[in-house]
């Protein structure tokens, strides 16, 4: 019903309501789904936007990805991708964003989460909601307890650097481990904190 190619080629809108401006074989394929030109774009979840770039695909209901190539929204409800490379929202997350960068993860099962830029970073699975991720590289944000929800955490860059507890906050560094809740690292190499039960615990 009511759907629009305005130009370019082989491009295909089969959902109702759905808009392809351009671009060489992109694909709406659901109901209010928006591709703005780019090629082998594909929107296949209910009312999302993929505005341009090569080769990235939302399947996630009310999402957006900006450009870039190769970016995947795979399921779940109002993410963002704004561009970069390679960059996966994976499925069951919701309101969550990735800047940029390349070759970042949201996992799945999560809400509410940010990752910057930086390239193989991850926000790890089983409700580690409320996170982010600034930039750096191969840091990772887990949930090392899913009945606990360890949420709250932050990584602000480095490289290699692990949350694994409720409110903790490593600011950048190398190699840095922070396993307390209302942990805290601010800078170095190779630092830890927590272990056990033990919380609101410090290098600076």
């Amino acid at each position: 019903i009511a759907s629009i190619v305005v130009g370019g080629f082989c491009n295909t809108a089969s959902g109702n309501c759905s808009f392809i401006g351009g671009g060489i074989c992109n694909d709406a394929s659901s109901f209010t789904t928006f591709v703005g030109s780019g090629c082998l774009n594909k929107a296949s979840g209910g009312s999302t936007s993929v505005v341009g770039g090569t080769q990235n695909t939302s399947s996630a209901g009310c999402s957006f990805i900006g450009g870039g190539k190769c970016n995947l929204d795979s399921g779940g409800n109002s993410n963002s991708i704004i561009g970069g490379e390679c960059n996966n929202i994976n499925s069951q997350v919701c309101y969550s964003t990735i800047v940029g960068g390349s070759n970042n993860i949201i996992s799945t099962n999560t809400c509410y989460n940010f990752l910057g830029s930086g390239y193989f970073n991850c926000i790890g699975a089983n409700k580690s909601n409320f996170s982010s991720i600034v930039g750096g590289c191969r840091n990772h944000i887990e949930s090392t307890d899913p009945n606990n929800y360890c949420q709250f955490q932050f990584i602000g860059g480095g490289s290699r650097n692990c949350s694994a507890k409720a409110y903790s906050v490593i600011v950048g560094g190398l190699l840095n481990s922070s396993s307390a809740a209302c942990g805290f690292i601010g800078n170095g190499c190779k630092n830890q904190v927590g272990g056990g039960n033990v919380i609101h615990a410090a290098v600076l």
